[in-house]
């Protein structure tokens, strides 16, 4: 897209990252893992970006990007099988007192984690920051740190050395969105890899609980 020998590139969140890097139209597409920094979708998709869309939650925009819901989210908890928060209550005191992993700078882990409880006047005891999603799954397999995030990639990216747990405490669910400029609403190979991407977001294996 852009020229046969360019590929597009997508920026995308935690939640779609396997899906779309595992598929078959991968080999047309670059897929960017979406960097910490400001929650602004016009770093993506500006007029002279490389980025021809953005998968996110929460992004502030301006009118020349377009924003289509995907799926609704929620946070959860993750840790090792063998972790000893894995069997019985998680309560809000036990999941309080043990170590956890944190994605530097991670919106959804602030805004949905670490913002409702610094309100309740209480904080996770942060052991280790690591600079993206995809180092997780593998740090939570072989130590005893807990982490939480979104639960579509808790989904994608769960096996047997891994369990969810539902947070100990309430949070908001939230709207993972894909975002392109309106100068490519028309664009056909755009719009092929929009739909793609709606795709993919649909034959997830993880479903909000009601």
């Amino acid at each position: 897209m852009r020229g046969a020998n360019k590929l597009s590139q997508v920026s995308v969140g935690a939640a779609v990252y396997k899906y779309l890097y595992g598929a078959d139209h991968a080999r047309v597409l670059k897929v960017v893992p979406q960097s910490s920094g400001p929650d602004k979708v016009t770093v993506y998709l500006g007029p002279e970006a490389e980025i021809d869309v953005a998968v996110s939650m929460g992004l502030e925009h301006t009118g020349t990007i377009n924003r289509e819901v995907l799926f609704t989210d929620r946070m959860v908890s993750v840790m090792r099988s063998r972790h000893p928060l894995a069997k019985g209550k998680l309560t809000l005191e036990r999941f309080l007192t043990t170590r956890h992993l944190k994605v530097s700078m991670a919106p959804t882990d602030i805004r949905f984690a670490d913002d409702v409880l610094s309100k309740a006047n209480v904080e996770r005891d942060v052991a280790l920051n690591v600079p993206h999603w995809l180092l997780v799954p593998h740090v939570l397999a072989t130590t005893d740190y807990v982490a939480v995030m979104p639960g579509a990639f808790a989904a994608a990216v769960q096996t047997r050395s891994l369990v969810v747990r539902d947070l100990p405490f309430a949070g908001k669910t939230f709207d993972w969105c894909l975002y392109w400029h309106r100068r490519h609403q028309e664009d056909s190979a755009n719009r092929w890899l929009r739909e793609r991407i709606k795709a993919a977001s649909r034959v997830r294996s993880w479903k909000m609980q009601t």
